[in-house]
């Protein structure tokens, strides 16, 4: 076998892989945006951790909070800022109506409130919170008699503990859109008819087409990273004409349409495979393609 022929052959269909992934990435970020799972995801993370609905409002109508909204002030955030939920949630508990005289500083009327909100039954959307607090504050003033660095550990635990719920919300959220990739993938290769095998068996029996597919591969730019806005309809479908451009066996033609049952099966399979291999992202098939092309070695010339 001729390793150069082998290894354009792997060039040419991680090129179209790539290419198929940053279209079907580009559809999953618009679906998301769409239906805002990232914000509502978000939102009702929140409001598990608060236990409350009320406060969770109250956090999110907080001007530091409502300062994240989109530019028309109707688009819940994505992400809020440790430091931000540390600070609003300390606000409302030190605020929270409840009279604290004997306290000698911030911490301590920290922990007098804390104490008297968990014993508050009715009308206390902080119950639940103050409850968690009150476990977080565990142990703070055996670290530190200063009550200035009291309270900066009070924070640190909260903002940990926000954190580490991000991460969950994070995993819950990659896992989400892990498959939302695979039926997108899917059926952006079956709208484009992307079939891995027929197209593996064009460019090893056309020489022309291969070095042609190899070619624009080199001149591939790396994808680039996610953007704050999704993208639009005119990206994406400058993607899929760059895709429908290529000198492959892609697109429903009549060409391209099986004429038996094994033919459909093969070609089944080989659209499911373009969808897997799509959902796996562009970054990951261009960092492979990049490696296949440094080890490409050149053309040989002809004599004259």
């Amino acid at each position: 076998m001729d390793l150069t022929t082998i290894i354009q052959v792997a060039i040419g269909i991680i090129f179209v892989w790539v290419v198929l992934a940053v279209i079907t990435s580009q559809i999953q970020e618009w679906i998301a945006s769409a239906l805002a799972w990232r914000a509502n995801m978000l939102e009702d993370a929140i409001e598990q951790m608060l236990g409350n609905p009320e406060l969770k409002n109250k956090l999110y109508n907080h001007p530091l909070v409502q300062g994240l909204f989109s530019s028309n002030g109707k688009r819940k955030p994505g992400g809020i800022p440790q430091d931000k939920f540390a600070l609003v949630l300390f606000e409302e508990v030190i605020n929270s109506g409840i009279t604290v005289t004997d306290a000698k500083n911030t911490f301590d009327n920290l922990k007098k409130s804390v104490a008297a909100l968990k014993a508050k039954e009715e009308g206390n959307p902080l119950k639940n919170f103050a409850t968690s607090l009150d476990t977080l504050l565990i142990g703070i003033e055996e670290k530190t008699n200063d009550a200035t660095n009291s309270i900066t550990q009070a924070r640190i635990r909260v903002e940990s503990w926000f954190n580490d719920s991000m991460e969950r919300l994070g995993g819950a959220y990659r896992r989400r859109m892990q498959i939302v990739g695979i039926i997108v993938g899917i059926a952006v290769a079956a709208a484009l008819n992307v079939d891995t095998g027929a197209i593996m068996t064009t460019l090893w029996k056309d020489p022309v087409i291969r070095q042609a597919v190899v070619t624009q591969a080199n001149q591939l730019q790396e994808p680039g990273t996610q953007s704050a806005q999704p993208p639009s309809a005119e990206e994406i479908a400058k993607n899929v004409e760059k895709l429908s451009a290529l000198s492959l066996p892609i697109g429903w033609s009549a060409k391209n349409m099986p004429t038996d049952v094994n033919g459909w099966i093969a070609k089944i399979i080989g659209i499911v495979l373009s969808g897997m291999a799509a959902a796996q992202g562009a970054p990951y098939w261009f960092d492979i393609m990049r490696k296949l092309v440094t080890r490409n070695p050149p053309v040989p010339q002809q004599p004259a």
